[in-house]
């Protein structure tokens, strides 16, 4: 058979193009940061890239030794904590982000480190490793990934009495965000549930958990459903129709109250099914959790009517009645042995 080329290729090309626009897209916004202006005082800045705002501060903001040029930023004060605290925000709300990169120049004297919100060090970095002849920018190597990914800021600080001497002190900062389409959300059972003997009894736990962290600056929100073997509103006390997972964080709790009864109905399930987030998709979408049943049937046996002969006649019968308590309601008959 022969095959017509040219629309084998024209084909080819359309479902290339059918795939492109139907698969998932890259989990990051990558993001560059090279033109800092100064914002209104001393010791403040900002620089822009699309949606997005870099906002630096330094921790004297009366200094006019803090500068801020076009393609950077530094200072050439000889004594105190010289200190950046730089984070990030989308259209107006701050977001999580990951350093991936920065230059720096000349440090004369005197060590440097950065931290994330958390203080835990993200780099350190050492006086005289950059050439003082030739203003070289060195890039600043990232000794700790993990303290530089999903976090709210970081802190550039310098030990009391460090110089830095050269144009530029920190510049080219690179930033990597999550894209909301890229988490993933899941429900799973942390407690099952049981009934206590008129005690208090046990609730029914489940954790909605996002991946990664939630940083899109508001709740991440969605729908719950029940099903199973249990009644909403009976067995336990009617559930939340939505979940809810603050900004900031990565999970929230369901607990569903676990009603005391006598009613001897086995071990009964709970399906809790979330749907419809506001951001992400789901990746587990069900969870089942049990409630355990106190109650059982008891079963007992007692003479009703002695028998009796009748001298010829119609003898009385022996009669005994064996009682379930409470009514079977099992749906199929309760049976045993008699000897």
């Amino acid at each position: 058979m022969l095959y017509d080329t040219h629309k084998f290729n024209v084909y080819a090309l359309l479902l290339f193009i059918a795939f492109m626009f139907t698969s998932p897209l890259a989990s990051a916004t990558d993001l560059t940061f090279n033109t800092f202006v100064a914002n209104g005082s001393a010791g403040n800045a900002t620089s822009t890239s699309g949606s997005f705002v870099l906002d630096i501060q330094h921790s004297d903001t009366t200094s006019n030794t803090v500068q801020f040029d076009n393609t950077g930023f530094y200072t050439n004060a000889t004594t105190g904590l010289n200190t950046w605290t730089i984070s990030l925000k989308e259209n107006g709300s701050a977001v999580n982000f990951t350093l991936t990169a920065l230059l720096r120049s000349n440090i004369a004297s005197g060590n440097m480190q950065i931290v994330n919100s958390n203080s835990a060090v993200i780099a350190s970095i050492a006086a005289n490793t950059v050439s003082t002849t030739n203003n070289t920018d060195e890039a600043v190597t990232i000794d700790n990934s993990a303290n530089a990914t999903n976090i709210s800021s970081f802190v550039i600080s310098g030990t009391a009495g460090s110089i830095f001497t050269n144009e530029f002190s920190f510049r080219n900062i690179q930033l990597s965000t999550i894209d909301a389409t890229d988490y993933s959300i899941s429900i799973a059972k942390t407690t099952d549930g049981a009934e206590a003997n008129s005690g208090t009894p046990t609730d029914a736990v489940y954790t909605i958990t996002v991946s990664p962290t939630n940083t899109t600056g508001s709740a991440i929100t969605g729908s719950i459903a029940y099903s199973g073997t249990a009644s909403n509103g009976s067995d336990y006390a009617t559930g939340a129709t939505s979940f809810s997972i603050a900004n900031n964080s990565a999970t929230a709790t369901l607990t569903l109250d676990v009603t005391e009864d006598a009613d001897v109905e086995g071990t009964e399930s709970i399906i809790a099914t979330i749907s419809s987030p506001s951001e992400g998709s789901i990746a587990t979408a069900a969870a089942t959790a049990n409630i355990s049943d106190d109650d059982a049937y008891s079963i007992s046996i007692a003479k009703t009517v002695d028998g009796a002969e009748a001298n010829g006649g119609t003898p009385t019968d022996a009669v005994y009645t064996i009682t379930v308590s409470p009514t079977n309601t099992t749906g199929s008959a309760i049976t045993g042995s008699i000897a």
